[in-house]
């Protein structure tokens, strides 16, 4: 099957752009990961190249129905590098700086909180610890007199009051 200049000029562009647009998920699977360090590079780059092989993959069995051409590939590899190497380093570096401050401030506004809340809530538990203690004694203070003679009992002795 013959295939004519003009489709190898549209598959070019295609697969150049899918370049284009794998290097931007690679670049915003980096600021991913700088958000989340707890994922490993190794997985990150393996599900990416993973996730990339089967869209080059598919866009290969779509625009050439299957057959495989190394104009496909080289231009997808030539729109992931170029867009890498011109912009998605700076951006990368850029956004890599602005995430990690805006990670710190957003980490120490989530402490501020929670540790004012906290003692808020020591403080709220504590007063209403003495409060308790106080009716109690308070309770046992009012025990001590004899309500129906008004008579102080003091260790079991009673007497008038003052």
């Amino acid at each position: 099957m013959e295939i004519t200049i003009n489709t190898q000029v549209f598959n070019f562009f295609v697969s150049f752009i899918l370049g284009i647009l794998f290097s931007i998920l690679f670049d915003l699977a980096k600021i991913f990961n700088v958000i989340f360090e707890k994922i490993s590079i190794n997985t990150r780059d393996f599900s990416y190249f993973l996730i990339y092989g089967i869209f080059s993959f598919l866009l290969t069995l779509a625009i050439n129905n299957g057959d495989f051409s190394f104009y496909i590939i080289f231009s997808e590899f030539l729109g992931w590098f170029l867009w890498h190497q011109i912009f998605g380093n700076k951006i990368v570096k850029s956004l890599e700086k602005k995430v990690k401050e805006l990670k710190g401030r957003l980490l120490y506004f989530l402490e501020s909180k929670i540790k004012r809340n906290l003692n808020s809530f020591k403080n709220r538990v504590k007063n209403f610890c003495k409060n308790e203690i106080f009716k109690k004694k308070r309770k046992n203070q009012k025990n001590k007199y004899d309500d129906s003679n008004k008579k102080l009992k003091i260790n079991g002795v009673t007497g008038k009051e003052a």
